[in-house]
């Protein structure tokens, strides 16, 4: 099934074909078309995502990712506690689950 058209909203698979800045490139299964998928979580090569179609831009689709699964979730924690941490000027390794802000005297 190729060029089918997509309402805003939809829900589409989509596989991971390549990094590019600021996310990565996707083909929408069981279309011919490719897409972009702006997104700072990492995902792998031939990795099937969940993802909303958002618009067209030319011949390129652009989709949101709907990350659902727990691995998801704990990089994008790991990722959010790393990134506090250079911020506040702590070591990455203080930023932890179970660092409660005390320090160890």
């Amino acid at each position: 099934m190729a060029n089918q058209d997509y309402r805003a909203g939809e829900y589409l698979s989509c596989t991971i074909d390549g990094e590019e800045p600021g996310g990565y490139t996707v083909t929408v299964s069981g279309d011919d078309r490719v897409g972009f998928l702006p997104t700072s979580v990492t995902c792998r090569l031939g990795e099937v995502v969940k993802a909303q179609f958002i618009c067209m831009k030319g011949e390129r689709i652009l989709v949101s990712a709907k990350f659902n699964d727990q691995q998801k979730r704990s990089e994008r924690k790991a990722k959010s506690a790393a990134e506090f941490a250079r911020h506040a000027g702590r070591p990455k390794q203080e930023a932890v689950a179970g660092d409660t802000g005390k320090s160890a005297e």
